[in-house]
């Protein structure tokens, strides 16, 4: 549903000729599509740092852990998006910092998980 909400604001905007409204919108389509990404990223990030499943069970697929990331999937990534573009359009010096510090941990965070993801889901599956 969020993402027809977003895909129709960002069509609506451009179509009227608001081409700095249409790319808010565009972009948030964009994180907003991209959840399954950020899930099975975010879920190698979690492995690897807790050594192997915690805070669920792995034969249910279910528990707290997995809750928290089932909408951490898609408010984390519109929330730093709606930091970045508020810092954007007016922050201070201290707010750009705070961007820039919480785009760099999430940068982090997302290099470890792909690198895991990498490792563990789909490099052996490309050797065949």
């Amino acid at each position: 549903m969020l993402v027809l909400v977003f895909a129709g604001l960002a069509l609506k905007n451009v179509l009227r000729g608001d081409i700095a409204a249409h790319r808010r919108w565009a972009l948030r389509l964009f994180l907003a599509v991209s959840g399954v990404w950020f899930f099975r990223v975010g879920l190698m990030f979690w492995l690897a740092v807790n050594g192997g499943p915690a805070g669920f069970d792995p034969d249910t697929f279910t528990g707290p852990a997995l809750s928290f990331l089932a909408f951490a999937q898609y408010l984390l990534p519109l929330a730093v998006l709606e930091a970045y573009l508020r810092c954007r359009d007016g922050g201070g010096a201290a707010a750009r910092w705070t961007v820039a510090a919480l785009l760099a941990l999430a940068s982090l965070a997302m290099s470890a998980g792909i690198a895991v993801a990498s490792m563990g889901m789909w490099l052996p599956r490309m050797q065949g």
